[in-house]
C-alpha cells in the first residue's frame, strides 16, 4: 500500500470513528432502537397534535446530560422533589435517573397520554402524572416543596396566559434556594423565564442536538418583580 492510500485509509477511518462517536453522543444509552422508538413516539404525536408538540425532534441524548448536570447538588442529594415538565419520550428523564437522582423523588408531569403511557413503561418506577404544568402544585405530595424544575415545555411557543401561569407555578411551588432548568431554541436574548425576573446563574449552549438548542439554569427571585 502507498504512503498516500494508507493516509486516505486512515483519514476515513478517523472520520468514521468521529461520526460514529456523534451519533453514539446524540443517541445515548438507548442506542439506534432506543432512539428509533422515542423519534417514532415522537411523531407520531406530533402528526395527531402538532400545537401541542413543540419540538421537531426529540432532545438528543447530549442535550438530555447537559440539563441533568446542571441540576445542583442539593437538588440531586437532598430530601425535596425534582419536578420534570415536558418529559415527553423520556430522554432527560434517563440522564437525570442516571446522574443518581432517586426515582422515588422524580415527578414527572406530561400533557400527551401517549408519551405518558411510554413513561410509565420506560421507568415504571418514577411517578407521572398526565396533566397541566399550570397545576404544577396540585400534583405535589402534600407538603412536599420542590428543589429543582426541569422543564422541556417551549415556553416561546405557548400562549402568553399559559406562559405566564405555568411561571407562577414554577415560582410558587419552589424552595427559597430552588432552581429551574430549561431549555429553548434560541441561542441568544432572554427568555420567557429571565423577563419574570428568574435569574440565569449558568448557559449552556448544545449543538449536537436538532435544532441547536441553550440550556440555562435559573434561580427565582424573591418577592417577583412588578409588572
Amino acid at each position: 500500500m502507498t504512503r498516500l492510500a494508507h493516509l486516505t485509509q486512515q483519514r476515513l477511518s478517523n472520520t468514521w470513528r468521529s461520526l460514529r462517536a456523534d451519533w453514539s453522543r446524540y443517541a445515548g444509552n438507548g442506542g439506534v432502537l432506543g432512539m428509533a422508538a422515542s423519534f417514532g413516539a415522537f411523531w407520531r404525536q406530533a402528526l395527531r397534535a402538532p400545537h401541542g408538540v413543540g419540538a421537531v425532534c426529540p432532545s438528543s441524548a447530549v442535550l438530555a446530560q447537559t440539563m441533568a448536570d446542571l441540576l445542583p447538588p442539593s437538588a440531586l442529594h437532598g430530601q425535596d422533589m425534582v419536578v420534570e415538565l415536558g418529559p415527553g419520550t423520556g430522554v432527560v428523564t434517563r440522564a437525570l435517573l442516571k446522574n443518581g437522582l432517586p426515582a422515588q423523588r422524580l415527578l414527572l408531569i406530561e400533557r400527551m397520554p401517549s408519551f405518558c403511557r411510554m413513561l410509565q413503561d420506560r421507568f415504571p418506577h418514577v411517578p407521572v402524572v398526565q396533566g397541566d404544568a399550570m397545576r404544577l402544585g396540585e400534583y405535589l405530595p402534600q407538603g412536599r416543596r420542590v428543589a429543582a424544575i426541569v422543564s422541556s415545555l417551549p415556553l416561546l411557543s405557548l400562549p402568553l396566559e399559559c406562559r405566564t401561569g405555568i411561571m407562577a407555578a414554577m415560582r410558587q411551588c419552589l424552595d427559597a434556594d430552588g432552581r429551574v432548568i430549561q431549555f429553548t431554541y434560541a441561542l441568544w436574548g432572554r427568555t420567557p423565564l429571565s423577563q419574570a425576573g428568574f435569574v440565569p446563574e449558568c448557559t449552556r449552549r448544545v449543538l449536537i442536538n436538532l435544532p441547536p438548542a441553550r440550556v440555562q439554569r435559573l434561580r427565582p427571585s424573591f418577592p417577583p418583580p412588578k409588572a
